[in-house]
């Protein structure tokens, strides 16, 4: 094979032969080299691209790490809050006459993590570790609001039924005005003298004077009856909380039997009708079928005094 060149601007000419056998032993140096080129080339190509690789995967670490400590910090601030949770329900239950929740319970948020530690590559093993360590955190959280929503719901039960039994307590006096003429206990008979318990109070006021329900309820009687003349009384209830309350000697009765009635409502007249020797309202407090001293019931006993 020969070789000619025409440098440019020269006049010369240059040329070069190469035989057969310089051919035949050219090409596998050649090729070895082409070999040796793509080799090396392969080597820096793969040397940029796990640089490159290297470089993001570091900064996806610092990344990762960065909101790690944010969800740390996140964690933490949580954590207060559950605490101030804890200080609020045990303020709750206190309110509600609840005993407070014991500790024992509370450290069931501490107890070992719900889930494994992840398997990772080792240069994501500080984070890992820290991720772990998050959703540790996360579930003694979720077991502890847990725990707390189940104690609220006590709570919210256990004011529901004080407020209802608030609603069917009978505190207030029956009548406006007038004076205590007999208590409830041991006396004797204004009639005929005997001794006997009387089971209510008794109390003297102008013929007229409005009756009112002491507590919410409805009106389990409404009629005349023996010795007690016109008489009411009303059930606040008494399946859930045993009280009743009595109202005897009225002039007139207001109300029917079956009727849904308010603390305040009216529910008769004073008068003196039946076993009596003047008008007055006679007043019973029952729970669970048994008289009790009404006395005890009012909010401040001393204005029946």
């Amino acid at each position: 094979m020969k070789f000619i060149f025409f440098p440019d601007g020269s006049s010369k000419v240059h040329e070069f032969r190469i035989s057969k056998l310089q051919v035949f032993l050219l090409y596998p140096m050649l090729l070895v080299g082409l070999v040796v080129g793509v080799a090396y080339a392969m080597n820096f190509l793969s040397d940029s691209i796990y640089t490159m690789r290297l470089r993001q995967l570091t900064q996806d670490r610092n990344n990762l790490a960065s909101q790690l400590d944010e969800l740390h910090e996140k964690s933490f601030e949580l954590d207060q809050s559950v605490q101030r949770i804890f200080s609020l329900d045990d303020d709750l239950r206190n309110f509600a006459d609840l005993p407070a929740m014991p500790e024992s319970f509370r450290d069931v948020g501490v107890g070992g993590a719900l889930s494994q530690p992840m398997e990772t590559a080792p240069f994501f093993e500080y984070e890992a570790g820290g991720a772990f360590a998050l959703l540790s955190n996360l579930e003694k959280f979720e077991r502890l609001l847990e725990l707390e929503v189940d104690s609220y719901e006590e709570i919210t039960e256990k004011l529901h039924h004080q407020k209802e039994l608030a609603r069917h307590y009978p505190s207030i006096r029956p009548v406006k005005g007038g004076r205590l003429t007999d208590v409830y206990g041991m006396r004797n008979d204004p009639i005929d003298g005997s001794r006997e318990h009387h089971e209510g109070l008794d109390i003297g006021v102008e013929m007229g004077t409005p009756i009112v329900a002491t507590a919410d309820g409805k009106i389990d009687f409404a009629a005349p009856f023996f010795t007690y003349g016109n008489m009411v009384i009303i059930d606040h209830n008494s399946r859930k909380f045993g009280f009743k309350t009595k109202y005897a000697h009225m002039q007139k009765i207001l109300v029917k039997k079956g009727q849904q009635v308010k603390r305040g409502d009216v529910v008769g007249t004073v008068g003196a009708t039946g076993r009596i020797t003047g008008r007055h309202l006679h007043y019973e407090v029952l729970i669970d079928e048994k008289t009790v001293d009404p006395r005890e019931f009012y909010v401040d006993p001393s204005i029946l005094q």
